[in-house]
């Protein structure tokens, strides 16, 4: 425990870093990682070989750009034992596996060093939106059962998780009784909390909110500011890397954790301009046992340009673009997140990609690419999945593909063709 607050303090100093002291920081920490997974990672030794890195490179930042940019497609398909270092260690404290968003699944498994990192950069987040220690935080969405830390035990920053794919009426239940101080939702579980009937979660008291994990459009803000009227953070991350921004009490932008993780939002191959929308690029400074060197994660954001007016030297970006995810609409006004579907989906380990397409309010299409251990009755199993998870009624189809094309910036993992309050149809004839 003292271990983390020292580091949690180093963490806070960190965030009012002179520039040239950051980018000191930036590049000792992007140097161990490149010589890390040079050394230690087939995927990247084969890379920067093929690419004609000299060794010692990067010598300065600049030298970041003759790093090769690798894709999840790429990492995918060179197979999980060419990306993770070959040092001997102790098993992974974690594995994550993505993606709601772009349906295709990468797995990634975290060492203990990894996971508490990425732990201590969401805490700063938490404590720079104003988290107190006595605060409770409720998340809801995605999420892993973990040890209870002893902090909690004790009563000091208490978190409890609602998983995305339990039932909403659960959901309501258990935050009715857990009575957040701090609320984290994702986007696409909070519209599905906003828009049950008689709003049964008007009587919540949370100090603030936190978005993440889609977009943050002005229908959804304009929702969940009629219903509890608290301020509302965006916060900004993925499974390969985690936080990779949030917003401060000014609103000015979201801080990249930039002690954390390097960002460049490139427009086709350059930087871009300030306020210029380009696809963002990830290197992970702390991440050893999975490296994400120059990672094109997809998304679409745009530098701000400008200082934050809170002190803190962190760089702003604008809220990212190309998370937007449908929700899945059913009769009867019932509408549910696609998180289900989502973990159903990523979890089953028999698919290569996945993209579901609500047709009607009764017809829902799962296009897929298998692999080759897929069979009838996985898919019988998953399809029986699926169906208890929604109302009764909704026929599922699954489509196999050769492939499913996701542009950058556009990743879509559920697809709804149903405009807002659509009548019911009937399903297709089998």
């Amino acid at each position: 425990m003292t271990g983390n607050l020292v580091s949690l303090a180093t963490l806070w100093r960190n965030r009012f870093l002179r520039p040239g002291q950051l980018e000191a920081l930036q590049l000792k920490k992007l140097q161990a990682v490149v010589e890390s997974a040079r050394r230690d990672v087939p995927f990247y030794r084969d890379l920067y070989a093929r690419a004609g890195l000299p060794p010692g490179m990067p010598r300065t930042m600049a030298d970041l750009q003759l790093l090769p940019t690798v894709s999840k497609v790429q990492m995918r398909a060179a197979g999980l034992h060419t990306v993770v270092s070959e040092r001997p260690g102790p098993p992974p404290a974690l594995t994550f596996r993505t993606s709601g968003t772009t349906g295709i699944p990468l797995t990634i498994p975290l060492s203990a060093a990894d996971f508490r990192i990425r732990s201590l950069i969401d805490f700063r987040c938490l404590l720079s939106a104003g988290m107190r220690p006595w605060h409770r935080l409720v998340t809801v969405g995605p999420g892993q059962t973990r040890p209870v830390p002893i902090h909690e035990k004790l009563g000091l920053f208490r978190t409890n998780v609602i998983l995305g794919e339990v039932h909403p009426d659960r959901q309501v239940e258990l935050l009715l009784k857990l009575r957040p101080d701090v609320l984290w939702c994702y986007g696409t579980e909070l519209r599905v909390l906003l828009e049950m009937p008689g709003h049964p979660l008007k009587t919540l008291r949370h100090r603030f909110l936190i978005v993440s994990g889609s977009l943050l459009d002005d229908r959804l803000r304009r929702m969940a500011e009629q219903e509890w009227g608290r301020e509302i953070f965006i916060s900004y991350g993925c499974m390969e890397t985690g936080r990779i921004a949030m917003e401060c009490p000014r609103h000015e932008g979201l801080h990249v954790n930039a002690d954390h993780m390097l960002v460049e939002i490139l427009n086709n191959g350059r930087p871009a301009l300030p306020g210029e929308t380009g696809e963002v690029v990830l290197t992970a400074l702390n991440q050893f046992n999975m490296p994400f060197i120059r990672y094109r994660l997809g998304d679409l954001a745009a530098w701000t340009g400008r200082p934050c007016s809170c002190g803190s030297t962190l760089p702003l970006i604008c809220a990212p673009e190309g998370r937007n995810e449908d929700l899945l609409r059913f009769a009867g006004g019932k509408s549910r997140s696609p998180t289900s579907f989502s973990y159903a989906l990523r979890s089953s380990g028999h698919l290569d990609q996945y993209q579901v397409v609500q047709e009607t309010l009764d017809w829902i299409r799962i296009r897929i690419v298998p692999l080759p251990t897929w069979t009838t009755g996985e898919q019988d199993r998953l399809k029986q999945q699926l169906l208890a998870s929604i109302p009764a009624g909704v026929r599922i189809d699954f489509e196999p593909v050769e492939r499913i094309e996701t542009p950058p910036g556009k990743h879509r993992m559920v697809i709804s063709k149903l405009p807002p309050d659509a009548p019911a149809g009937p399903a297709p004839p089998a």
